[in-house]
């Protein structure tokens, strides 16, 4: 009996829903159905799409722009028991080009039976004359990295993009990739990726679209999130490799790791963003079927394996101390930094800053967290200002008895700023972590998460994961733009809510991260001009980190340092006329300093809104 068009889409998520029940239990399931259908009704993807992607006019203009640099586009597609119907829609896609030079390399490892000799015999057939579409049947299969590099070897473009032989790709991809290279900077770029998206087994719906960052070389550690669509230099192509078999199902991944790893010995690698460029884009649409890696958990568990492996090696070319974990919910992993010590053993010291005004029982809350800390070598500086509480001035002298604390005071008016700047002048530890005494330590190595990551090289500044004490995220990260000027991401958001790709869970790269608990390197917070005390109060946290962001250095979100926030209590709430018209200046000031980042930050996607902190659709 023949099914009502949408019952095979619906069929298919109730079987979703059997899995998810057996697997996470009925509170978690009802959870995720609930904010399934919440995200349904909330926004319509394929309506987004219509609204937002180039016209049939807008495409047809495409087709007669010439560029000056028009390099021939090596599309290699890997095959294997290639279903027709799906190969043909792959290649009706790239005919549908609106740049058009390129050419197809297929290399089939189905061995010649009669099945694929259909095939064969289909693509004679349907696309003869057509010279750009080559095939090539392999005398055996080599599996997915093989039958891959056999690909590779047929192609004679100047560019290389890998695809799926599956998958679809959109009419304007290519002409936006060459419109990139033809930018001004274009001639620095060795890789390009696009943003990407789900469609149905038969093609009715487009969903689950996936718009990505800017490079983020964390993000990349925590997940390949460039994946599809990839295109990259031929000649850069081949002083990288080819893809290696014995990370079949992460191919793509060891690959792309092996590219960074080349850009860094070559420019460095804190460069790579200069020579990979991201095309904010739903170009590539990836089939989700059974047996696919987009739509079945037996494939996803594979590739996930095959992943953790190929990051693990690539620590281990990089020199890096480091162990690989699975993530939460294991779709992701987790890195563990090894921590520098000196010659007889000791880690680094850090310097804790914290300035205060009464509030006894959140200082206390704060400390007693510090003290519980598996890091050993550091030491508690509190700036006290202007205190009136007789709890406070008990408590002061209770805990300057250990060694490891010690009491500054502040007595000019509040100027967080310049607060901080004073306490740092008082200290000489290779790190700072800057902390507001309304915080309070969840995990007991949470300052050695941050000194981890903090130690790399090319690490700037490092924040961590914080919650409102309900649970709810307070902070997992800063995008500039946000209510004018910069906000947190996932801001209020439970984690049960369907966080956009597990953001909130992975290490990744921002422009900012709050100074409610900022670690920075001494150095780095000496070279860019430390806080700037012109602003005494808003976004001095903010400012810090851009400066750090545009001297070259990467500013880390780790959210494995996890920290309760009790936001605002302190100083009280600023609404006031004076207070307004400060905190005007100060973001005033802000802008004129950061406007154009702040209008593109490059690690939020321009397709996102600006308006809620939870990545839907702008």
């Amino acid at each position: 009996m023949r099914k009502e068009k949408g019952h095979e889409m619906n069929d298919n998520i109730f079987l979703k829903g059997c899995k998810m029940l057996k697997r996470q239990g009925p509170v978690k399931t009802f959870k995720k159905a609930v904010n399934y259908l919440k995200f349904r009704r909330k926004i319509n993807y394929m309506l987004w799409c219509r609204d937002n992607e180039p016209s049939q006019k807008e495409l047809l203009e495409q087709r007669h722009i010439e560029f000056n640099y028009e390099p021939l586009i090596s599309v290699v597609v890997p095959m294997y028991r290639t279903e027709e119907k799906y190969l043909i829609e792959l290649i009706d896609s790239l005919k549908r080009q609106t740049y058009s030079n390129w050419e197809l390399c297929l290399a089939d490892g189905s061995c010649l039976s009669s099945e694929e000799n259909k095939v064969s015999d289909m693509i004679k057939e349907r696309y003869k004359g057509d010279l750009r579409i080559r095939y090539n049947a392999l005398e055996k299969n080599l599996g997915i990295s093989g039958n891959t590099n056999k690909a590779i070897e047929m192609a004679k473009g100047e560019w290389i993009v890998f695809a799926d032989h599956d998958d679809v790709i959109a009419p304007n991809a290519f002409f936006e990739c060459v419109e990139r290279l033809n930018e001004e900077d274009g001639k620095n770029i060795l890789m390009i990726y696009t943003d990407e998206d789900k469609i149905s087994e038969d093609s009715s719906k487009r969903f689950y679209p996936h718009f990505k960052p800017d490079f983020s070389l964390d993000l990349l550690r925590s997940q390949n999130y460039i994946c599809h669509m990839l295109m990259v230099s031929a000649d850069f192509q081949k002083k990288v490799g080819k893809m290696r078999e014995e990370y079949d199902g992460a191919q793509d991944y060891d690959f792309i790791l092996r590219c960074v790893e080349k850009i860094s010995k070559l420019y460095g690698l804190c460069e790579c963003s200069k020579h990979i460029a991201h095309i904010p884009s739903a170009l590539y649409h990836w089939r989700a079927h059974e047996g696919s890696t987009a739509g079945s958990m037996d494939s996803k568990n594979y590739a996930h394996e095959a992943g953790k492996r190929a990051l693990i090696d690539h620590y281990s070319r990089m020199g890096i101390d480091a162990e690989v974990f699975s993530g939460e919910d294991g779709m992701f992993y987790r890195t563990r930094y090894k921590i520098k010590t000196d010659a007889d053993g000791n880690k680094p010291k850090v310097s804790i800053i914290i300035p205060n005004k009464d509030h006894f029982e959140d200082l206390e809350k704060c400390i007693n967290s510090i003290f519980k800390q598996d890091y050993d070598n550091y030491e508690i500086v509190i700036v006290e200002n202007h205190s009136e509480t007789k709890n406070i001035k008990r408590y002061y002298e209770k805990i300057e008895t250990d060694e490891r604390v010690k009491i500054l005071t502040w007595n000019r008016k509040f100027n967080f700023s310049a607060i901080c700047n004073f306490a740092v002048d008082k200290t000489n530890s290779e790190y700072i972590l800057f902390l507001n005494n309304d915080t309070e330590m969840i995990n007991n190595d949470c300052i050695s998460e941050l000194v981890s990551f903090c130690q790399r090289d090319e690490v700037g500044v490092v924040g961590a994961r914080m919650y409102f004490p309900n649970g709810r995220l307070q902070h997992a990260g800063v995008i500039l733009g946000f209510n004018g000027i910069a906000g947190h991401l996932f801001a209020a958001m439970k984690e049960d809510d369907g966080i956009y790709f597990h953001r909130s869970s992975m290490a990744q790269n921002f422009c900012a991260v709050t100074g409610a608990c900022l670690m920075i390197k001494r150095t780095v917070f000496e070279e860019v001009g430390r806080f700037n005390e012109l602003m005494e109060i808003a976004v001095n946290d903010v400012d810090l980190c851009v400066r750090v962001f545009k001297s070259g250095k990467l500013v880390t979100y780790n959210p494995n340092a996890k920290l309760y926030h009790y936001e605002s209590k302190t100083r009280g709430v600023d609404i006031d006329a004076v207070a307004l018209k400060r905190l005007d200046a100060e973001k005033g000031l802000f802008l004129i300093n950061n406007y154009e980042l702040v209008n593109n930050d490059p690690y939020y996607n321009p397709n996102l809104t600006f308006l809620k902190p939870d990545c839907s659709l702008r």
